[in-house]
């Protein structure tokens, strides 16, 4: 196999995600929206660069190049604030959409996007799949199915758009058993209404 593959997003999925396209004879490129990552993604992607969807500075020429994309993109913190969801999701990826619509030349492009399992809310323990629709009434909830329906849009007779939604993922550092278990006897302020699905 070969070919030029981008990934926007390199936390800890888009990095994993990277090595594997590396092995496989890929020519990687990577992004990130802090520079203290860039010396990082060095030895994680063949081309790092540093990207920001939406950024009027913001070059997004590389994207003309590519023969494949994973939108990986994701929150930078760890407690799930609503803000944060609304600039990657009601923001950012609308935005480099845009960009992958305005890319020079219509190379064939296959679009790849993470998405998450929570857009299905609390289903009071009904059986969902990928055909069960999307619980809109959480605010959160309604802008990661947006953001699918973005992505979704670029399907043309040169782009193939698919969504893949995850449960809850977690990396490396995540002691997900100790959380549970710091939790214990206490109310955890998270519950159907929140992001779900460890």
């Amino acid at each position: 196999m070969s070919g030029r593959f981008g990934i926007i997003g390199c936390g800890y999925v888009g990095c994993a995600v990277a090595g594997h396209l590396r092995r496989s004879g890929f020519e990687v490129v990577g992004t990130t929206t802090s520079p203290s990552r860039l010396k990082e993604l060095c030895d994680v992607v063949d081309h790092p660069r540093i990207y920001r969807a939406g950024d009027s500075m913001a070059d997004p020429s590389f994207l003309d190049a590519l023969d494949g994309v994973l939108i990986a993109m994701a929150p930078t913190t760890t407690t799930f604030e609503e803000n944060q969801y609304e600039q990657v999701y009601g923001q950012s990826v609308p935005a480099l959409v845009e960009a992958l619509r305005q890319r020079q030349g219509r190379r064939p492009l296959h679009v790849s996007y993470l998405s998450s399992a929570g857009v299905y809310g609390d289903q009071s323990g009904a059986i969902c799949n990928e055909l069960t629709p999307p619980d809109c009434s959480n605010a959160t909830n309604a802008l990661l199915a947006s953001a699918e329906a973005a992505v979704l849009d670029l399907n043309d007779a040169s782009t193939q758009a698919c969504v893949l939604r995850l449960g809850g993922i977690y990396g490396p550092g995540k002691d997900i058993p100790s959380y549970i278990r710091s939790a214990a006897g206490q109310s955890v302020r998270k519950n159907g209404n929140h992001i779900n699905a460890w």
